[in-house]
């Protein structure tokens, strides 16, 4: 099964299957395939649909993996986790502090000043979705 056909089940399945597939994620996250790495974060950033989702995925251990895997030298990796991240931080606040729990600021200014315009591009991307969800979380408190 290609992980990224995750996309096409993330709406309609129920959540004990994403626990099965996030035990299955887990496992196959550490490989040392470059290509089976980059389409297991690319199949998280699918699955991680909804906030219960995103959970499964916090609660399967991958979110260190996710995060370390934003300074891999090879830039397919780095933006696959950029989008898995990305994900992860649109949900709750515990959701969002799991990922700073794993210091992913301290890799932010290498991906910014990085000169591969995809990079860049998507990064920004995930950045103005996470400034944007963070605001509305501001103004719903205040």
């Amino acid at each position: 099964m290609n992980l990224l056909n995750l996309r096409y089940i993330r709406q309609t399945e129920s959540l004990e299957i994403s626990q099965r597939l996030c035990f299955f994620t887990a496992l196959v996250i550490f490989s040392f395939f470059l290509q089976v790495l980059v389409e297991t974060l690319l199949g998280i950033c699918f699955l991680a649909c909804r906030k219960e989702i995103i959970q499964v995925v916090i609660e399967a251990g991958l979110i260190p993996k996710m995060v370390s895997s934003l300074s891999h030298p090879i830039k397919n990796v780095a933006m696959a986790a950029i989008h898995a991240v990305g994900s992860i931080v649109v949900g709750t606040d515990d959701q969002t502090q799991s990922v700073l729990d794993c210091d992913a600021l301290k890799y932010f200014p290498r991906l910014l000043s990085d000169q591969h315009p995809m990079i860049y591009m998507v990064l920004m991307h995930k950045l103005i979705t996470f400034s944007t969800v963070v605001r509305g979380k501001l103004v719903n408190k205040q």
